[in-house]
């Protein structure tokens, strides 16, 4: 025994269920079989092992012969129930074991419990309790011997049908309960027989029955999606459809939707939108709306990041027909839908609302998975809008339930956690722990979800200051995500410009802040956009473009204010803190500074990283050498006084404090500065709004504003100006 063959003979003994005699005749092999050799040969383990010592009992001798001796001291109806026991996979509960095993004349249903505890202690039946119900499962090298006496009685083919009609009849009967309020029943019941489940539709496949298999894909979907299955669904919905081959179908439609919906969930998007758009197709074209609202809803939340107006009346509008149709839990997941397409596009104002006016009915219709997919939304709100309190106890109550345990489940508990703790200056998730998590995610292919965990990772690692890990993880992320999932990382992006900040490495940080640059567009998620002005601005100070910086930290404020981020507005209250001390404003400040730790403090926002928790610090001491004690005290309260709408006021003015007239180039804001200098510079409005990240129609007002500032009426005669050097 090695470390390196260690896994290899712990999972032999345990596919051995740790029977003596089979692990003893195993070990005998050994001398001619690797014990690689040894478990790819236990599909027939009777066969295999033999040869046991010449010195103890025949019966000892093989494990055939041991079987054999115990099946002979069974009574008749015992022999007939434990050969038509080898048909189930995983095991069955009596309800089960009576409808399979039970006939008119071998072995009648009230026979069928007494057989089982005979069977049982003779030690050839093992039980175990599974949600308060008892499960009988024979161990595997008994199972592969009551298999050989199920085929020499001549029953193989019959009990073999009984055993996949019996499943099929309860994938149809059960699966659909996943979307009621009977959703844990559903779970209760199918959990324990996935492997009965999985033998049954292979059975079907292999017979080339897709009408079945379909019609048990169909049945399970949401089942699968709801229990941390979605993986396996996808693989027997793409089962499913090779079956039914490419001609056009209602089932093909529902099959495309079961498995973009399932790759979704599972964290692969590689087919999820061409999916869902055949889908929508086929259900339109054969007149099936059920199934047509679904997929039109589930395509506007994949493209609520490019056009969330669009989006949101394509999803209300999904969300009518199936209320017409009384479907409830689809009109339910289409409000799920909603909140995830507006927080997709860091519409919070919108989620809040969605939010709000759906508690009625997904608390009506009763779903724990709806019910904890829309807990859930409302616990990221939280997160993304910096209200730790919320957060924490949206955190507890979906951890008190323990019903939330996928990857979605596992990411954002580790984000709030994240959130929650270092806010109080505590340690969260460690990066070594989200690792771990990490490594789950990938054990199952859930590509998109191990991206989020490598997010979290990027993320716990800034705030640790480990700032060379921090680029050395985000580097590796941005290869992992490829070019297909290349706009999920543009947060990471933005994580790498801040480290390469704090570790001075300007050129760097400019690098990748480019990078980021390129992955965004005026439609990009409004939390992200925020962010990237935040950085950019940073990245401006630490160059010596202070308009840039207070151009950007203005456009970070105006959206983070109107979409409730309050972690976002207190940095930017901050940020413009630092860029008045570089302008020598000093009592605006400190009152900025004062205003933003007061909000902090009632806020419990306590959370800066580098390189702003550096500059920050610095800030504050040039502050009071500048001022003095007393007077940067007195500034400092001030800022301390104001409600969060003054701040907010002050902040948006201060810069007239300055001296700015109201007419001519100096006049003008610095995002009108910004704004001019690329019209000058012959951008169209749509390529200064990419490059600004702002909406057309703002930069239409932007340039109308300067037109009347600096006197011309076009932007042809703005580029015949010649202006002052920026201030």
């Amino acid at each position: 025994l090695t470390n390196a063959n260690g896994p290899v003979v712990a999972e032999l003994c345990a596919r051995l269920d740790a029977i003596p005699l089979a692990i003893e005749l195993a070990a005998a092999r050994a001398k001619s079989l690797t014990p690689e050799q040894i478990l790819s040969g236990l599909e027939d383990s009777l066969r295999l092992l033999t040869g046991g010592s010449r010195v103890v009992l025949p019966r000892q001798q093989t494990l055939e012969a041991s079987i054999a001796w115990s099946h002979n001291l069974l009574g008749g109806k015992e022999r007939v129930l434990l050969r038509r026991l080898s048909v189930f996979a995983g095991g069955c509960d009596l309800v089960g074991a009576e409808g399979v095993c039970s006939d008119r004349d071998l072995l009648g249903e009230m026979d069928v419990l007494d057989a089982l505890e005979h069977l049982i202690d003779q030690s050839l039946v093992n039980v175990n309790e599974t949600g308060g119900v008892a499960r009988y499962q024979l161990l595997e090298t008994v199972r592969q011997y009551a298999a050989r006496q199920l085929i020499e009685a001549g029953e193989i083919d019959m009990f073999m049908e009984r055993h996949t009609a019996w499943y099929h009849r309860l994938a149809l009967e059960v699966g659909p309960l996943a979307e009621g309020s009977r959703d844990l029943e559903c779970f209760g019941l199918l959990l324990p027989e996935r492997e009965n489940l999985a033998a049954t539709l292979a059975r079907l496949k292999d017979m080339g029955r897709a009408d079945d298999v379909a019609e048990i894909v169909v049945a399970l979907a949401t089942f699968w999606g709801y229990s941390a299955q979605a993986v396996i669904g996808s693989v027997w919905t793409t089962a499913a459809l090779d079956l039914c081959g490419e001609q056009p179908s209602v089932t093909r439609g529902r099959l495309l939707l079961e498995r973009s919906t399932l790759d979704a969930i599972a964290g692969r998007p590689h087919l999820v939108m061409t999916d869902a758009k055949a889908a929508v197709s086929l259900a339109e074209q054969f007149g099936d709306r059920r199934t047509s609202a679904r997929a039109r809803a589930f395509v506007a939340q994949l493209s609520a990041v490019f056009d969330l107006d669009s989006s949101v009346l394509a999803i209300r509008s999904a969300a009518s027909d199936l209320r017409d149709e009384g479907d409830m839990y689809g009109e339910v997941a289409c409000t799920v839908n909603l909140i995830l397409a507006q927080l997709i596009s860091g519409d919070l104002v919108g989620a809040r609302a969605t939010l709000r006016g759906s508690e009625d009915v997904v608390t009506r219709l009763g779903n724990r998975g709806m019910r904890n997919s829309w807990q859930a939304y409302r616990l990221l709100v939280c997160v993304v809008s910096g209200d730790p309190d919320g957060a924490e106890a949206g955190l507890r109550l979906l951890v008190a339930r323990h019903e939330r345990v996928d990857s979605m489940g596992l990411n954002l508990r580790a984000r709030a956690q994240q959130m929650i703790l270092a806010n109080r200056g505590q340690m969260g998730p460690t990066p070594d722990e989200l690792r771990e998590q990490l490594r789950e995610m990938e054990r199952h292919d859930r590509l998109m979800w191990a991206i989020q965990s490598r997010v979290l990772i990027v993320t716990a690692l800034h705030i640790n200051g480990e700032h060379e890990e921090v680029r050395a993880y985000t580097d590796s992320t941005i290869a992992v995500a490829g070019p297909m999932l290349a706009r999920t990382v543009a947060g990471p992006h933005l994580t790498g410009v801040q480290a390469a900040l704090a570790l001075g490495d300007l050129g760097d940080a400019k690098r990748r802040l480019g990078l980021a640059a390129s992955l965004l567009g005026p439609g990009e998620s409004k939390v992200l956009v925020t962010e990237f002005h935040v950085t950019r601005a940073l990245v401006g100070r630490a160059d010596g473009d202070l308009v840039g910086a207070e151009s950007d930290v203005h456009l970070a404020l105006s959206v983070a204010v109107e979409q409730g981020m309050m972690g976002q507005v207190l940095l930017c209250f901050e940020l413009l803190a630092g860029l008045a001390a570089c302008h020598g404003s000093w009592p605006e400040a400190a009152r900025l500074a004062g205003a933003a730790q007061q909000q902090r403090e009632d806020r419990k926002l306590g959370l800066r990283v580098e390189p702003h928790r550096s500059q920050h610090a610095a800030d504050l001491v040039a502050a009071r050498a500048a001022l003095g004690d007393v007077a940067f005290d007195t500034a400092f309260d001030e800022g301390r006084r104001l409600s969060l709408d003054e701040v907010v006021a002050f902040a948006q003015r201060t810069r007239g404090e300055r001296g700015r007239p109201t007419i001519g180039w100096l006049s003008l804001t610095p995002t009108e500065r910004r704004v001019a200098d690329l019209a000058r510079a012959g951008l169209s409005n749509a390529g200064i709004a990419k490059e600004l990240l702002m909406g057309a129609e703002t930069v239409k007002t932007h340039l109308s504003r300067i037109y009347a500032k600096v006197g011309v009426a076009n932007r042809t005669r703005l580029a015949a100006l010649t202006p002052p050097p920026a201030a």
